[in-house]
């Protein structure tokens, strides 16, 4: 059974954290001394004991988002070929319309050309 790393490496550091504070209840520490001194000390025994397990959350972590960066750099490629299609049609469309414009056909205009002033 494969447990999830991040869920592994937090239920470790509340491990370490209750036993550092139950250490410190034990030495007589009371309170919001108790309390910081827990945290705190925690903290570092847990950096020097859990490096095995925070690197293996940092790995999983990674791929899962270099997995994301993938998924994204294809979706930007499409757009840009979409992009990259749509221009050159348009180009096409210009250049036929200068070939006939050179030829002195005549052109077929849109209702969107503004040269279209059929209301003057």
């Amino acid at each position: 059974m494969a447990k999830h790393p991040f869920l592994v490496y937090s239920a470790l550091r509340l491990v370490v954290l209750l036993a550092v504070g139950g250490v410190l209840y034990l030495l007589g520490a009371r309170g919001l001394i108790l309390i910081l001194l827990a945290f705190l000390l925690s903290a570092v025994a847990s950096y020097v004991l859990l490096s095995s397990q925070r690197d293996a959350v940092g790995s999983h972590m990674g791929g899962f988002f270099g997995r994301m960066n993938e998924r994204i750099e294809e979706s930007k490629r499409s757009e840009d070929e979409f992009i990259d299609h749509e221009a050159a049609l348009v180009r096409e469309e210009q250049r036929q319309v200068a070939q006939r414009e050179a030829a002195n056909e005549p052109v077929e205009d849109s209702p969107a050309d503004p040269r279209n002033n059929s209301a003057g």
